[in-house]
């Protein structure tokens, strides 16, 4: 049983506005966008610093005239997986440390010279209230329409 669809019915199931992505409907986009506008053969150059190439790949045999070893491509989205969790949970430390407020020994430690962290802090203290106010009544005008 074959049937068709159009590219943008194709884009509606593989990138619901919300829900989950479908990757083999994406996939399957991708390769039909590719194939009509006549560049699925065309062959990107690589410098070798892509973060999915930072891992070890594994290698698959080479068919017949083929000249260079080919990529398991599952391999390398799973590299790619792999090195987004790795830079997500760096960015989410990196978040959780500019989200704690310091000690007092590192404020006494930063105070010296001309600077000022307890009132940099303060000031920060107050601006984050202030957020938080404007947060809440926001919400509260967007529950009374």
């Amino acid at each position: 049983m074959s049937f068709s669809l159009t590219f943008m019915e194709l884009t509606n199931i593989a990138i619901p506005q919300c829900g989950v992505v479908n990757f083999r409907a994406l996939h399957l986009l991708i390769k039909g966008i590719l194939e009509h506008i006549q560049i699925a053969e065309l062959k990107k150059e690589l410098s070798g610093d892509e973060d999915f190439l930072q891992t070890s790949q594994v290698v698959v045999v080479p068919g017949e005239g083929d000249s260079q070893p080919v990529i398991n491509p599952m391999k390398r989205l799973s590299n790619v997986f792999d090195g987004v969790v790795t830079r997500l949970d760096r960015i989410e430390n990196q978040l959780a440390g500019l989200q704690d407020l310091p000690s007092t020994a590192q404020l006494l430690e930063g105070s010296q010279g001309t600077k000022r962290p307890a009132e940099d802090l303060w000031h920060l203290i107050k601006l984050r209230k202030m957020v938080e106010g404007n947060e809440e009544a926001m919400a509260k005008v967007k529950a009374q329409m």
